[in-house]
């Protein structure tokens, strides 16, 4: 009798591939140097435009950071990239065609 719950190559469920980010350097780590993440789209629930403020008593030579909040899971990631860029890398990783007018 044969195992119904075996798959093959064909059968497997199809998954994204990850997208790779700029995550935002932060001033108590590697001197403020960004790093670079890799994420699921299928997870990312919202994106916006976001001001990353650093506590200036603890880090009195950080700058502020304009950023892209990214909602991950149940997690909050601050990016470099625009969410234009991050909506379109999002979009292409899961095979649809980007509509948005205006880009460079």
């Amino acid at each position: 009798m044969a195992n119904t719950m075996d798959l093959t190559a064909t059968q497997m469920v199809w998954e994204p591939p990850m997208l790779k980010l700029t995550y935002i350097g932060n001033p108590g780590l590697d001197d403020e140097q960004p790093t670079n993440c890799y994420i699921s789209p299928r997870f990312i629930y919202g994106i916006h435009r976001a001001r990353c403020i650093f506590d200036k008593e603890k880090f009195p030579n950080a700058s502020d950071v304009h950023c892209t909040l990214v909602h991950y899971a149940n997690l909050y990631l601050h990016v470099l990239e625009t969410p234009e860029q991050v909506a379109m890398m999002r979009d292409k990783a899961f095979g649809h065609e980007s509509k948005l007018k205006g880009l460079p």
